[in-house]
């Protein structure tokens, strides 16, 4: 394969206009939840893990989508 080719394919994942194609499907669920107005609690339930583990989520997102809080995540 031609490394031109390579090189944008490499790429590709990264030049993403969603921002959303950084999440996890794991993540993206949280993430929705989340828009939902579901606190941590609610969440942890749902998926059965711990509300900590959900938070640890959370906080993932943030970071990979560049936001501080959940009222940014929604907008």
């Amino acid at each position: 394969m031609p490394p031109d080719i390579v090189q944008a394919l490499a790429l590709s994942r990264f030049l993403s206009a969603n921002p959303f194609d950084k999440l996890s499907p794991l993540e993206l669920t949280v993430c929705n939840l989340v828009i939902e107005g579901c606190w941590a609690s609610e969440i942890s339930q749902l998926l059965a893990v711990s509300a900590k583990k959900i938070n640890t989520y959370r906080y993932r997102i943030f970071e990979k989508l560049g936001i501080d809080s959940d009222v940014e995540l929604t907008h």
